[in-house]
């Protein structure tokens, strides 16, 4: 019988539980990969507009607020109006500071906003809107840690439609 030394056995099974952790961690990464939003969610946002503004004109540089009601996509018209009977399904609210007044629309500030969405949750935005798009920075409900991008389309005046691409790490959790 082949005698083993102790430094031999050590190392011998130092490997093998070294390989089995390697494994382990491979599987439990592809347990944990985020689960990607099956489609673009996207929703029509009229915002009110402030106290005192002039429509046309560019509003001042400076701290804002603004809140508005978030309808199922397509639902504005293509100038942004809003249809009577259209049913409102949630509301926007947006806080943050204007830097630029002469860039249009959200690219000259930088700004948090939440899409509340009635009986299925809320997801939070920030930063700045560079390029039409502003990160998604979470979520509640069924929104529960989602983050991605949101696009944001201008329809009119105050009208938009946000197309968010997201995904969810924690989904199922």
């Amino acid at each position: 019988m082949e005698r083993v030394s102790r430094r031999r056995l050590l190392a011998a099974s130092g490997g093998a539980v070294l390989a089995s952790g390697l494994i382990a961690q491979g599987a439990s990464a592809q347990a944990d990969k985020p689960r990607r939003s099956p489609w673009d969610l996207a929703f029509d946002v009229a915002i009110d507009p402030a106290p005192g503004a002039v429509a046309g004109t560019p509003p001042p540089a400076g701290a804002y607020y603004s809140s508005g009601v978030i309808y199922a996509a397509g639902t504005l018209g293509g100038d942004g109006s809003v249809p009577s009977g259209a049913r409102p399904i949630g509301t926007q609210r947006g806080w943050g500071w204007r830097f630029d007044p002469s860039r249009p629309g959200p690219a000259g500030q930088v700004a948090t906003a939440s899409l509340e969405i009635a009986g299925r949750g809320q997801i939070v935005l920030g930063g700045a809107t560079i390029g039409g798009r502003r990160a998604i920075l979470g979520g509640t409900g069924e929104f529960r840690g989602a983050n991605g991008q949101a696009d944001i389309v201008t329809l009119g005046q105050g009208r938009n439609r946000w197309i968010l691409d997201y995904t969810q790490p924690y989904a199922g959790t």
